[in-house]
């Protein structure tokens, strides 16, 4: 059993602030890529879901979002090329549905369509050569710093869960009231 103690470990707000600090460092770089390119991603994306069988009826949450990738609903750019922010919103709104869970906490279908879509963007974003002529080295500056970002948003969420289970552990060998009890709780 391997033991871990608390105070050994990265406060998750820490953590949080250092993702958000790398997210926002590649946001500023302003990377751009062509309406065309994202047109051939969805496309990709797409024809992947429905070969692995995902369907629009049970996944519409991840086909809807997909759609938004070359024509984003409120871009920062009308009309032209797309940036990082923009990508890395969908990406985001795909990862709050990549958490769905049905009412006996098995995930949807919705939720590992999530995951198809998410990987291949992360797949894109770390191709600079996807990004405008002149934007290849900062795209490959800001895929550092997303990675950097979504690295220690995991390590948070880790962080969060061994909390949580330090804790109860911690309540439950207290209701026994037995010292011994919290020292086993806490290890397991």
């Amino acid at each position: 059993a391997v033991t871990v103690e608390a105070s050994r470990l990265v406060a998750p707000a820490d953590l949080q602030a250092a993702s958000n600090r790398a997210y926002g460092a590649a946001r500023s770089l302003g990377v751009e890529y062509t309406p065309g390119n994202l047109v051939i991603l969805r496309d990709q994306i797409n024809r992947d879901l429905l070969k692995q069988g995902h369907r629009a009826d049970k996944s519409g949450g991840t086909f809807s979002r997909i759609q938004e990738l070359p024509d984003p609903p409120t871009p920062s750019m009308p009309n032209g090329n797309r940036d990082f922010s923009d990508i890395e919103g969908v990406r985001q709104s795909l990862n709050d549905i990549r958490g769905e869970v049905n009412a006996v906490g098995k995930r949807t279908a919705d939720a590992r369509a999530a995951d198809v879509a998410i990987n291949h963007i992360d797949r894109f974003l770390e191709d600079p050569t996807k990004a405008i002529a002149g934007h290849q080295a900062i795209a490959q500056q800001a895929a550092d710093f997303a990675r950097e970002g979504r690295g220690n948003w995991a390590a948070m969420s880790r962080s969060q869960a061994i909390e949580q289970a330090l804790e109860r552990s911690g309540r439950n060998a207290a209701a026994t009231g037995s010292g011994a009890n919290i020292d086993n709780a806490m290890r397991q």
